[in-house]
């Protein structure tokens, strides 16, 4: 073990106050990164499929893009300072990186949760109702239900940082618990 607290203090990985030894640090890092990466990736595969392929290019596909959209949002704004996070033991990005990333999260994890609704009030509506559904649903209509969803979202996710604040101490953030 003293050549492991050697190595572990040579470097600053994984931090003084992280759970895991610098082991298990790095094997869950390369985990995470993997997730991380798979989900972006995904997510713009789905994105480009949908722009370049004409017959995906339907209004019941707009939905499926904004959630697309959502879930990228958390790949890349979300993911790696949660993994940073966790990994470090410590929140290292301050205050303000804080309110935003708790931000980001609550907007882009609740806009993903609203777009599977609406998704599925869409095809719901598709299945009991074909041929009256299949006729309201325009571009024009599909857009204004991802407005919605984005809309609620921010609804949400907007009023804890503006009005409440967020929970942080000088080593920990979290999203605000008062009810």
């Amino acid at each position: 073990t003293l050549q492991n607290d050697t190595f572990a203090s040579f470097f600053w990985f994984p931090g003084e106050n992280s759970h895991y030894n610098t082991a298990a640090a790095v094997l869950i890092t390369i985990v995470l990164l993997c997730v991380i990466v798979g989900t972006i990736v995904g997510n713009i595969l789905v994105c480009v499929a949908v722009c370049l392929v004409r017959k995906l290019r339907r209004p019941c596909n707009y939905l499926l893009v904004s959630l697309a959209v959502s879930d990228l949002c958390v790949a890349i704004l979300v993911m790696p300072m949660a993994m940073l996070y966790e990994i470090l033991g410590n929140w290292p990005f301050g205050p303000v990186f804080c309110d935003l990333w708790v931000s980001f999260d609550v907007l882009s994890c609740t806009a993903s949760i609203l777009n599977l609704c609406m998704i599925s009030v869409d095809r719901y509506y598709a299945i009991t109702k074909p041929l009256e559904y299949g006729v309201k649903r325009t571009p024009r209509r599909m857009i204004f239900c991802v407005f919605l969803v984005w809309l609620g979202a921010a609804c949400i996710s907007l009023p804890p940082l503006l009005i409440l604040g967020n929970e942080r101490e000088e080593s920990h953030c979290v999203v605000c618990q008062n009810f």
